[in-house]
């Protein structure tokens, strides 16, 4: 959309970095005020896997694994909470979900922003649209495959 809406490149980037990095800082402030709480709360009741997983990574990795989690879909929404729940020092923290959201940001928006600008740009050419559809739809049955295969 923001392609489409001509919103300037430095404006997404920026409003990007910021949107994650507030809702890493207030994930990690969750974790650490609830810290032993946490288990027994709603969604973690359902899924008790996910904090179990983060909790393993978090071990494994320590800060690093902030930084690698925040590119890591599954890792990615539990890493703060985690974190904060663990008793991270928050100046760490802070340090490395700063850089990672400096390096996710254009990371996971360029490529949607640009292949929004080339198809809104381009609405009059069949053959882009039906590629990048295809392209999308390619994508789509890979994922889905091998996902389906891995369960």
């Amino acid at each position: 959309m923001s392609a489409s809406a001509d919103f300037n490149l430095l404006t997404v980037l920026v409003i990007t970095f910021v949107a994650s990095f507030l809702a890493d800082v207030l994930s990690f402030i969750i974790g650490r005020r609830f810290s032993k709480k946490i288990d027994s709360t709603w969604p973690f009741t359902k899924n008790p896997i996910w904090l179990t997983r983060g909790r393993k990574f978090f071990k494994n990795f320590g800060v690093f694994g902030v930084l690698i989690g925040k590119f890591i879909g599954p890792i990615r929404p539990v890493m703060p909470l985690t974190a904060g729940s663990m008793n991270m020092e928050i100046r760490s923290f802070l340090l490395i979900d700063i850089l990672s959201s400096l390096l996710w940001a254009p990371l996971y928006t360029l490529p949607g922003y640009f292949a929004g600008k080339v198809a809104f740009e381009n609405l009059d050419n069949p053959y882009l649209l039906i590629s990048v559809f295809g392209t999308f739809a390619l994508v789509a049955i890979i994922f889905i495959t091998f996902f389906r295969n891995k369960a």
